[in-house]
């Protein structure tokens, strides 16, 4: 990969929806069951739509698709989110 594309990903990595989302598919006892653990994300292959699309930093909004990898197999987790205030919805 190259230094563009590793940044990206870092960029994505770090950020509030992501970790949040992560956090909660791998802490969820029906994704444990289905994919098997531990659980990972594997970022070879993501889609990102509107990230913080608007240049204010108090809105943003995502829409990403992360691929989750267990024991049991693989699934894709949509995260849909928004910015708002000084909080973060993610659903």
């Amino acid at each position: 990969m190259d230094q563009v594309s590793n940044k990206i990903l870092d960029t994505v990595k770090s950020s509030v929806p992501y970790k949040a989302s992560i956090e909660k598919a791998i802490k969820n006892k029906d994704v444990q069951k289905e994919l098997g653990t531990p659980i990972k994300s594997d970022l070879t292959i993501l889609s990102l739509n509107d990230v913080n699309h608007e240049e204010r930093e108090d809105y943003g909004k995502t829409d990403m698709h992360i691929p989750l990898v267990g024991s049991n197999g693989t699934a894709d987790l949509h995260v849909i989110g928004k910015k708002m205030g000084n909080g973060n919805v993610v659903k």
